[in-house]
């Protein structure tokens, strides 16, 4: 039961540390990383532990001059990502410096990379599979809804690429650099004969390939004691060794 392991977690001890506001999880481009595509689109992944949300500042600097800066919201699921759209190419051959900042917190991510000379080569679609929904009423009259799918990112030849996940209405559910098994949740009005969500793969400058869909008929679950949004037992046991493994990356 998500709400049930989000207070658990806000009391308790995950690898060593505690639970905390959303944080920077993976940046892309990876610092240090060098021959970096002159039209990146630098992005950033950011991971929501115990559905605190928050936000972060998201900039591009080079030799201390600020040359572009977004506000990244986190809310609304357990990952998300952030893009800064540049609107122009960079320098070759330049050293720039990413700087995230967590509003209202003391965390800064800063990321140093190098450019090229060469353009961003394209991403291909990604792979859905597994995918398994679990549905209850809650207590507000609406229908909670929890699922896991596992992701397989396409052809990635600048290893820049994301994934983001999104509902029937287009919104964010997740987001991803590698592939991995995600665990969605969210709310409808009321329950539907099948549920799907699809998956968009962006390339290191921010274009988005063809979106593949994958669909589900919903395991209809009792609701739990104090309960708003369960997860089923397997995915609670997904879901725990996936926060244990990211805390170590």
């Amino acid at each position: 039961m998500i709400t049930l392991l989000t207070l658990a977690f806000a009391d308790a001890d995950i690898a060593g540390a505690p639970c905390r506001e959303p944080f920077v999880s993976s940046t892309l481009p990876a610092a240090g990383a060098g021959d970096v595509p002159l039209d990146v689109a630098p992005a950033f992944i950011w991971m929501d532990e115990c559905g605190m949300s928050g936000s972060f500042q998201f900039a591009l600097e080079r030799d201390g001059e600020r040359l572009a800066e977004e506000r990244v919201d986190a809310d609304g699921g357990l990952f998300g990502a952030g893009r800064l759209l540049l609107g122009e190419d960079l320098e070759a051959d330049t050293e720039y410096l990413l700087v995230i900042t967590a509003d209202g917190m003391d965390e800064l991510t800063e990321v140093l990379f190098t450019t090229g000379s060469g353009y961003v080569q394209g991403a291909g679609d990604p792979e859905l599979s597994g995918f398994l929904v679990d549905a209850w009423d809650r207590d507000d009259g609406r229908v909670g809804l929890s699922s896991m799918v596992d992701v397989t990112l396409g052809e990635d030849p600048d290893g820049l690429s994301l994934v983001l996940l999104l509902d029937p209405e287009g919104e964010v559910l997740g987001a991803t650099d590698r592939d991995s098994r995600q665990y969605l949740y969210g709310t409808l009005d009321e329950l539907p004969e099948q549920y799907c969500v699809s998956a968009v793969q962006e390339d290191g400058s921010g274009v988005r390939g063809d979106a593949v869909e994958i669909c589900a008929v919903p395991a209809v679950e009792e609701q739990g004691i104090c309960s708003t949004t369960p997860l089923g037992a397997s995915m609670l046991a997904g879901l725990f060794g996936l926060l244990l493994a990211r805390r170590r990356d």
